[in-house]
């Protein structure tokens, strides 16, 4: 499979991949207001309808970082950050708070077929 090996002063942070069912990403962010920066290794693993994380690492000035993308028959493991949500129950919650929030106006709803 495809993989992301991440590496953090030369030293190997994680190995990172979800095989041809979802995604992973590498990200280091910097925020200004906390004076903060970091470095995330995130995915998706579509079969087990999870988001999960392999690395999540402060950073400081100075350091360097390297992503080498590999292929690997195996990876580390990954720690669920929170599973995917069911699309018929995201509808049906959307459609309860539509509906609250039309009563709350005063508003009528005229059900229907969308298209």
């Amino acid at each position: 499979m495809l993989a992301y090996e991440v590496f953090l002063n030369g030293k190997p942070l994680c190995v990172a991949g979800v095989g041809n069912d979802g995604y992973i990403s590498a990200s280091v962010t910097y925020r200004s207001m906390e004076d903060d920066t970091w470095i995330d290794v995130i995915g998706l693993v579509k079969r087990k309808r999870v988001y999960v994380r392999w690395k999540r690492k402060d950073l400081r000035a100075g350091d360097e970082v390297l992503l080498k993308i590999v292929h690997r028959k195996s990876v580390d493991k990954y720690r669920t950050i929170r599973r995917l949500e069911d699309p018929k129950r995201v509808e049906e919650s959307t459609k309860r708070y539509v509906r609250g929030m039309a009563r709350r106006f005063g508003w009528k709803i005229q059900e229907g077929k969308a298209g």
